[in-house]
């Protein structure tokens, strides 16, 4: 059963690794990938629960299809943010969709 590992840093791989056993892909973004885009304000609220139109970072297009390209061989895919204000975000935004 394979498992993919997403953090934010290329410095955590080799930390978080020595915890893994083989099982576990790590493969890091190297900082943000998406934000919110620069000429409105992408985030919106209805009656179905709050929509967040988030746009790709310039040069992050192949860092993104590479990560797609190993969950697709992932059983589990984990998501790992920093301990700061995006990862609290980004925690909340994968645990509200995983329950789904």
């Amino acid at each position: 059963m394979k498992k993919l590992i997403i953090v934010e840093s290329p410095a955590k791989i080799k930390t978080i690794s020595k915890f893994l056993d083989k099982d576990f892909v790590i493969m890091a973004t190297m900082g943000h990938i998406k934000d919110l885009p620069s000429k409105k304000i992408g985030v919106s609220m209805d009656k179905k629960g709050i929509t967040i139109d988030y746009v790709t970072l310039e040069g992050k297009e192949q860092t993104i299809a590479n990560i797609c390209k190993q969950a697709s061989t992932c059983d589990t895919i984990y998501i790992a943010p920093d301990p700061d204000r995006e990862g609290e975000i980004l925690g909340g935004i994968s645990r509200k969709r995983s329950l789904k």
